[in-house]
C-alpha cells in the first residue's frame, strides 16, 4: 500500500506540471494558452470535470500578438465510462508491452489484488481465483472419477450456487442426455426422461421400460474469473473519485498524446482588463492592436480589438526599425479545444492626425543642418624606455690584488665571469622548472 501511494504521488506531480498548449478563437482575435497544466479535477455525475490554468497570448487577423500574457484557464469534462475502459485496455498493454501503458497497470494492480484479480499472462487477463466453485459433473460411469473422466460433462458455477441452479442445470443435463439416448432396444423410442434425488438420470421409452442414461457425481474446485469491464469500473470508480488526475492521465495512449474523450473546452480569463501589441507594419502603415477584456451576463469573457494607427511612427529612420506582421506567425495547432465565436465589433482604423491635426506626434518635421564636428587635440612630447626583467647586462668584480713578501700578484675573475654568463639560460630556465613544479605540487596537494 506503501509504495502504491508513493508512486500515485509521484504520478499526480509529473501530471500537475504536464504542460499543453492550446489555440481558441474568438472572432478575429485566436488566444493561445501556453504550458497550461491541470490544477485540479473533481469526480461529477458520470464524468470527471478538468480544470487547467496557464498564461493566454493574444493574437491578431495580421499575425501581431500582444506583448504581455494574462492568466487564463480551460474548464473541461470527460466521462467516466471513457476513462475506465481506455484505463483498462491501457492497464492490458502495460502488461504484455510496459512502456507508457505500464503507469496504467501500476494504479489499478493494486486495487485489483485487493479483489482478488491477478494477471494472468497466458490468458493475457486479469483473473480472480474463485474457492470451492461447485461443480456439476454427470458420467455415465457409475463407478468413475467425475473430476478426472475426460468423457464427463462438467459444468462450472462462477461463485456460489443455489439449490436451485444446481437443480435447474442437473435437470437441463440430464434431458439432453436422455434425448441423446439411443440404446433403446428395437420397437422402443423415446417418451420421457427422470432424475432421482441421488442423481440418477434415467430415461423412460415407449411402450414401456427404463434404462439408466447416466450419474451425476458434483463436486467443488477452484475456477478462474476473467476480470469484467464492469467489475473493473465497480472496483475503480470509488478511487478514481478519490483523486481523479493520475487515472485520466494514464488514459493516454500515448504519454504525449491528449485524453481521449476529453470534451472541448470553455476559455476562462484571470479578470478584466487591456493587453496591446508593440507598433507593427502593413505595407508603409504602422498600427498597434489593443484588446479590451469585459464580461457578457453569463460571466463568459468578451474581448473586443481595436486597431489603431500610428502615422507618428512612419517616418524615415523609424519605420524600418518596426516589425511586419506575418499572419502566418497566428498559432494553428488546436489539439482539442474551441470556443464559440464571441460577437465582436467592427475594426474601426481611426486618423488620428485627422482629429488632432496639432497633436506632437502629428506635427510636420523640417530640415535642419549639423555643423561639422571638429575635435580638439594637442601634442604631448614624452619618450618611452624598455623595462627588462632579469636584464642581460651584467658587472664582473674587479681583479683582487695582494702582496706577498713584498712582490705584488692579482686574481682575475674574467674566467668565472665567462663561465657564468654561458650558463646564464640555462640556470634561469632551471629555476623556472622548479617553480612551475613546487606551483603544481602544492595546487594538487589542495
Amino acid at each position: 500500500m506503501l509504495i502504491r501511494a508513493l508512486f500515485l504521488s509521484l504520478l499526480l506531480v509529473s501530471l500537475t506540471v504536464r504542460a499543453e498548449s492550446f489555440v481558441m478563437s474568438q472572432g478575429d482575435t485566436t488566444v493561445s494558452l501556453q504550458q497550461t497544466a491541470v490544477g485540479a479535477a473533481v469526480a461529477g455525475a458520470g464524468a470527471y470535470a478538468l480544470t487547467r490554468s496557464g498564461n493566454a497570448r493574444f493574437y491578431g487577423a495580421h499575425g501581431e500578438m500582444s506583448n504581455k500574457t494574462i492568466s487564463a484557464g480551460i474548464k473541461q469534462k470527460v466521462p467516466k465510462s471513457t476513462v475506465f475502459k481506455n484505463l483498462l485496455a491501457n492497464a492490458k498493454k502495460g502488461k504484455l508491452a510496459g512502456g507508457w501503458w505500464g503507469v496504467a497497470s501500476s494504479i489499478v494492480a493494486g486495487y485489483l489484488a485487493n479483489e482478488g484479480y491477478m494477471w494472468m499472462k497466458d490468458q493475457q487477463e486479469w483473473v480472480k481465483t474463485v474457492p470451492d466453485s461447485k461443480v456439476i459433473c454427470f458420467s455415465k460411469d457409475h463407478f468413475s472419477d467425475c473430476s478426472k473422466d475426460q468423457s464427463a460433462v462438467k459444468y462450472f458455477f462462477d461463485g456460489p450456487a443455489t439449490v436451485q441452479q444446481i437443480s435447474a442445470k442437473r435437470l437441463e443435463i440430464c434431458e439432453s442426455a436422455a434425448k441423446a439416448f439411443n440404446a433403446f432396444p428395437s420397437g422402443y423410442t423415446f417418451g420421457s426422461f427422470a432424475l432421482s434425488p441421488s442423481g440418477v438420470c434415467s430415461v423412460h421409452g415407449k411402450p414401456g421400460g427404463s434404462w439408466t442414461v447416466g450419474y451425476f457425481r458434483d463436486y467443488v474446485k477452484d475456477s478462474k474469473l476473467t476480470l469484467t469491464q464492469s467489475a473493473f469500473d465497480a472496483i475503480i470508480e470509488p478511487e478514481a473519485d478519490k483523486d481523479p488526475l493520475p487515472f485520466i492521465d494514464a488514459t493516454r495512449p500515448e504519454r504525449d498524446k491528449p485524453v481521449p474523450g476529453l470534451a472541448p473546452g470553455a476559455l476562462v480569463l484571470g479578470g478584466d482588463g487591456v493587453l496591446v501589441t508593440d507598433p507593427y507594419r502593413i505595407g508603409d502603415k504602422v498600427y498597434q492592436t489593443e484588446w479590451r477584456i469585459s464580461r457578457a451576463a453569463d460571466g463568459s469573457p468578451v474581448i473586443s480589438p481595436t486597431v489603431i494607427a500610428r502615422p507618428d511612427l512612419e517616418k524615415a529612420g523609424i519605420i524600418e526599425s518596426i516589425p511586419v506582421a506575418k499572419p502566418q506567425d497566428i498559432p494553428t495547432d488546436t489539439p482539442t479545444t474551441s470556443t464559440p465565436p464571441t460577437t465582436v465589433p467592427p475594426i474601426e482604423i481611426p486618423d488620428t492626425c485627422e482629429q488632432n491635426p496639432d497633436s506632437l506626434g502629428c506635427a510636420k518635421l523640417g530640415e535642419g543642418e549639423v555643423p561639422e564636428l571638429i575635435l580638439p587635440s594637442s601634442d604631448n612630447n614624452f619618450s618611452w624606455s624598455p623595462s627588462q626583467f632579469l636584464p642581460n647586462s651584467a658587472a664582473c668584480p674587479a681583479d683582487k690584488t695582494f702582496k706577498v713578501a713584498g712582490h705584488s700578484f692579482s686574481i682575475g675573475y674574467d674566467n668565472i665571469c665567462n663561465f657564468l654568463a654561458m650558463i646564464r639560460p640555462a640556470v634561469i630556465a632551471a629555476c623556472m622548472i622548479i617553480a612551475a613544479v613546487m606551483i603544481f605540487n602544492f595546487l594538487r596537494a589542495k
